[in-house]
């Protein structure tokens, strides 16, 4: 038989008979970056959503006797709406339904969402990693509520020829406002009850978390993020506002050997859009310099990269 039919792409839908394929995904520490081998039992078990403490049970994949079953959270997804009909919303599907109705069921106009291939939505073209800079693929969110939440989607593209915009992204747009005034409001009660107890800290942290969620968009925090501290009890509110303390066990280093010039200008180019990305957060911030943390990158699948900021190097890890 051809090797091509029978290795699977890992970073795809894995059918039913492909349990016993040989998965291709990607090892940083080979020469071609891939690698070709059989899937083990413990990703078995995490398929079928079973404890990986079966994995002393079954030494091998073939001795499963689940492989043509269905996952264990389809089960009880399924085991769940049988019990509660109503709360499910498939009591009509569940009843005394005669059969003239349930052909007329099944063949009620299924949603014409389309669902792009997993290489796609995950923001990358070949690799299962997600790119740090990958949008959220929205059309798996909005596909779900419309086949699952509302079948029936004639008013949802009713309401997108008037208005020009779905009525999930209005939805979350006014939900969005809604949950920015209760953050602004939370806080302006917190400063007003304290009075004379504020410090200039509690306002300048209130103001950054303020901006940052003013700039935050429903699926993810494009200008950073700050904790909204003044809604933690108060034993924990310096800590939570201000960061824990470090502790010493010796004098603190003071390291200022200059970081090392990546000699790949596509990894250079990736690093330093990461430091600015960081800065631009309000991550890092301009000040006077007593130490320098040194910092490399690691591959995140094929197009991207991972920091690894390393207070070894200094000897700030050994005293503290």
């Amino acid at each position: 038989m051809d090797a091509d039919k029978t290795v699977l792409d890992g970073w795809g839908l894995l059918p039913p008979d492909g349990f016993l394929s040989s998965i291709r995904c990607p090892l940083m520490y080979s020469k071609t970056k891939w690698a070709v081998r059989r899937l083990s039992v413990k990703e078995v078990l995490s398929v079928f959503d079973l404890s990986e403490g079966l994995v002393s049970v079954f030494q091998e994949v073939t001795q499963c006797p689940f492989i043509n079953s269905a996952p264990g959270h389809l089960l009880g997804a399924v085991l769940g709406t049988i019990a509660h009909p109503a709360k499910h919303g498939n009591s009509q599907l569940l009843s005394t339904t005669s059969a003239p109705d349930l052909e007329a069921q099944s063949s009620r106009e299924v949603p014409s969402w389309s669902v792009l291939p997993a290489t796609e939505w995950r923001g990358i073209s070949e690799s299962t990693m997600k790119s740090d800079d990958a949008q959220a693929h929205t059309l798996l969110w909005d596909s779900h509520v419309y086949t699952v939440v509302l079948p029936d989607n004639k008013q949802a593209a009713t309401f997108m020829a008037r208005f020009g915009v779905s009525c999930l992204d209005m939805l979350r747009g006014c939900l969005l406002w809604l949950w920015r005034c209760r953050i602004f409001l939370s806080l302006v009660s917190y400063l007003s009850d304290l009075r004379d107890l504020v410090v200039p800290r509690d306002r300048g942290v209130g103001v950054d978390a303020l901006r940052k969620a003013a700039q935050a968009t429903w699926w993810e925090w494009p200008g950073g993020s700050t904790p909204f501290f003044w809604r933690w009890p108060p034993y924990a509110r310096t800590v939570i506002r201000d960061g824990h303390p470090p502790w010493f066990s010796a004098e603190p280093p003071r390291y200022l050997k200059p970081q090392r010039r990546e000699r790949d200008e596509s990894v250079h180019l990736l690093v330093k859009s990461k430091l600015l990305g960081v800065g631009s957060k309000g991550y890092i911030a301009d000040g006077k310099v007593r130490s320098l943390t040194s910092y490399f990158a690691i591959p995140k699948g094929l197009e991207d990269i991972r920091m690894v900021y390393d207070a070894s190097a200094s000897g700030l890890n050994a005293c503290l």
